[in-house]
């Protein structure tokens, strides 16, 4: 745990000194939702809205997690890492908590910014727990997925091809969820076990192989 925090805490630093992909990820947010605003009618707000969030989210998160492992193929800093007394899961864990950072913050401001531009709130309490759960899957599968584009050639484009079929349960569920929490129904158990069952099996799988997805 102890180098996990360490390491997050390092990507954190990074991104906030840099601030590169953060900003770039929240204005393709903002951009989007400005786009969406001007062409829908106010009444079809309510009925697309859990599609335009969970689109916007999608695209962002692989925009995010294309570069996750950046700093360290910059200038072969995972192999220095591999060289260190640092567990491979450590690595990965620490990638996954610090990725759910930046991504859950740009959630929660594309959320406040959705509910001023469209003037629907969706800023309850069931959206975030559907935000939270879905969230820890993109980033724990998009971890992964990333870290086996790493020595591809064209990493932009596997990442894309491993990760949305994937994730596609994920996106369902989620957009389903949204759905009913502004609805004002009750959250189908059945749609929140599948996000919990994919978070579960990602981390778990990811855990184990996740050692032989780094190697050369």
């Amino acid at each position: 745990m102890k180098q996990i925090l360490i390491l997050a805490k390092k990507d954190i630093l990074l991104e906030f000194r840099g601030k590169e992909i953060t900003f770039s990820v929240l204005i393709f947010a903002i951009l989007a939702l400005i786009i969406f605003n001007f062409s829908l009618g106010s009444e079809d707000i309510k009925r697309l809205a859990p599609g335009i969030l969970w689109a916007i989210f999608s695209f962002a998160g692989i925009l995010h997690m294309d570069h996750t492992f950046a700093p360290e193929k910059a200038d072969d800093t995972l192999e220095g890492l591999r060289t260190c007394p640092i567990a491979p899961e450590a690595i990965y864990f620490s990638k996954v908590l610090s990725g759910f950072f930046f991504m859950f913050a740009i959630e929660i401001i594309t959320f406040i910014i959705f509910s001023v531009l469209f003037n629907l709130n969706v800023l309850i309490p069931q959206i975030f727990l559907v935000s939270l759960l879905a969230t820890i899957g993109f980033v724990s599968a998009g971890t992964l997925f990333a870290a086996i584009a790493l020595n591809t050639r064209a990493q932009e484009l596997v990442l894309p091809l491993l990760f949305l079929p994937t994730a596609t349960p994920l996106i369902i569920a989620a957009v389903t969820t949204t759905t009913e929490a502004l609805s004002g129904k009750p959250l189908s158990v059945s749609w929140l076990g599948i996000m919990l069952a994919f978070d579960i099996l990602f981390l778990a799988v990811s855990y184990i192989v996740f050692e032989y997805a780094i190697e050369e």
